[in-house]
């Protein structure tokens, strides 16, 4: 018998309480515990050191315990999975209440465990604890490209991604800040107000750009987070094409249409007074300016077209919390991320693409510009739905021909059957508010709080797409927290 964590992924313990009126998560993890016998002979012991859960653990890392009152010696298991089947490390005999492990690698998590022998045999096992080494920087000055691309114009919003590639692989690449100024074409608000926001991003929210602003008018810039420190950065080392997610932005006009004229989207760099684009990196321990070091015009692009094999595909999504059964309709369009992942376990991304699905023919057009002909799994991305994937198999897709794919129409078009049924049609499941692949108390105080916030607008808590946070995003959350909702994937 043991305690689910969120090591574990998926199904795990979480106490919630009272912090005045709002309710907030305070499950501490190392006072979860098993009281397996009342014998004397049952003695517990504990871990102390690196903490649960530590993260940027010192190398070589020195492991220490609280010594067990009958222990004459110990053996100590490091492995790279909860479940002990990789073991990186082992030593036994050990007197003392510590240990040094060397050889580990670098920003990765190990989990660690003690025996306890009392010179008859091994009579007790500590909790498992896990921790996350640190980065080591090698010294050298990385390289990259950034690029804006997956630009997807709708009719009053445009969307469209800013990724970082390094391309000096193996020099090391850690992320400190950066900041972000792109020029535009302002006429295309056709007359209404134009705002500028970010959507998500794949870095922590420590290191994201922040203040998302138009300057001048037409100029739209991201300012730069704190630098985090020399090895709290993040490891963008050799992170393929096209590289890390920095942001995904949105730019809408209050007009009900963009007016017929091109974006003109372009890089500010340090040629152009005032704002400009800079991008820094930890090289050994000073946070170095790499753009005015290594930036050429060839190496911050702007991708507006697709490759001529570029495939459009039609896939049709309906958001059960979205729907109206009245008018048979979605409550809002909203945006979904498709990609296209290998049917060949680990099922790495292929290709990617990003559509706004209609409110009335639940359709989205996804141009995928990457992928070769084969058969792949579709997965499904949208801000407050439980990640949905294609049926067992995956599907046939050709490059150059034009794909179609339901999700809508019968409740096997998803991996696991793992859709909800709305009158006639099959919809992929409301409610993961923090995208963590179930829905649980996290999303529940998350909808609850922003409910009692009055909350509006374009917010995850929103979950039904009506524009507020109010009892309707609450009890759809509740309900499929009660049937243990989660995603299901190969």
């Amino acid at each position: 018998l043991s305690w689910r964590g969120p090591a574990q992924g998926g199904l795990y313990t979480k106490i919630a309480a009272y912090d005045g009126t709002t309710a907030v998560d305070i499950s501490d993890y190392t006072s979860h515990s098993i009281n397996n016998s009342s014998s004397s002979t049952c003695e517990q012991f504990l871990l102390n050191k690196p903490s649960f859960n530590a993260a940027n653990a010192a190398m070589p890392v020195v492991l220490s315990w609280f010594k067990a009152a009958s222990a004459n010696y110990y053996k100590i298991l490091v492995a790279s999975d909860e479940s002990f089947s990789t073991i990186v490390y082992c030593d036994s005999g050990i007197v003392d209440t510590f240990k040094t492990v060397g050889g580990l690698d670098q920003s990765t998590r190990y989990y660690w465990k003690l025996m306890a022998h009392n010179g008859t045999g091994y009579y007790a096992t500590s909790q498992t604890w896990y921790f996350n080494t640190g980065f080591i920087n090698n010294g050298q000055a990385p390289t990259y490209n950034l690029t804006a691309r997956n630009i997807i114009m709708g009719m009053n919003q445009v969307e469209f991604d800013i990724y970082v590639e390094h391309t000096n692989p193996p020099a090391s690449f850690e992320y400190a800040v950066g900041q972000y100024f792109l020029n535009f074409n302002n006429s295309i608000a056709n007359g209404g107000t134009l705002t500028y926001e970010m959507v998500s991003s794949s870095l922590p929210s420590v290191l994201r750009p922040i203040n998302p602003t138009i300057l001048n008018g037409n100029i739209l810039g991201l300012a730069p987070n704190s630098p985090p420190g020399a090895g709290f950065g993040y490891n963008m080392t050799d992170n393929g094409t096209p590289g890390t997610r920095i942001a995904t932005m949105r730019l809408r006009t209050s007009a009900a249409e963009f007016a017929a004229v091109p974006l003109n989207l372009s890089w500010r760099n340090g040629s152009e007074a005032g704002y400009f684009t800079k991008i820094f990196a930890y090289v050994g321990t000073t946070p170095t300016d790499v753009t005015t070091e290594i930036t050429t015009a060839s190496t911050h692009s702007v991708y507006f077209s697709f490759p001529g094999n570029a495939a459009a595909a039609e896939i049709k999504i309906l958001l059960e919390a979205y729907y109206n059964s009245v008018t048979g309709t979605m409550n809002m369009a909203d945006t979904v991320t498709a990609y296209l992942r290998s049917t060949t376990a680990p099922y790495p991304v292929i290709d990617i693409a990003r559509s706004v699905i209609d409110a009335a023919t639940f359709k989205g057009n996804f141009l995928f510009a990457n992928a070769s002909s084969g058969i792949y799994y579709i997965q499904i991305i949208q801000r407050n739905s439980i990640e949905t994937w294609s049926k067992a198999g995956g599907e046939p897709y050709t490059a150059g021909t034009s794909m179609y794919y339901d999700f809508t129409s019968d409740a096997s078009k998803a991996y696991g059957n793992n859709l909800r049924n709305v009158g006639s049609k099959w919809a992929v499941i409301s409610g993961d508010v923090n995208q963590s692949g179930n829905i649980n108390l996290t999303d529940i105080i998350k909808v609850s709080n922003d409910g009692k916030a009055f909350s509006t607008g374009y917010v995850s808590s929103d979950v039904n797409g009506d524009n507020i946070v109010n009892l309707t995003d609450l009890v759809f959350t509740y309900n499929n927290s009660t049937l243990f909702a989660a995603k299901v994937s190969p």
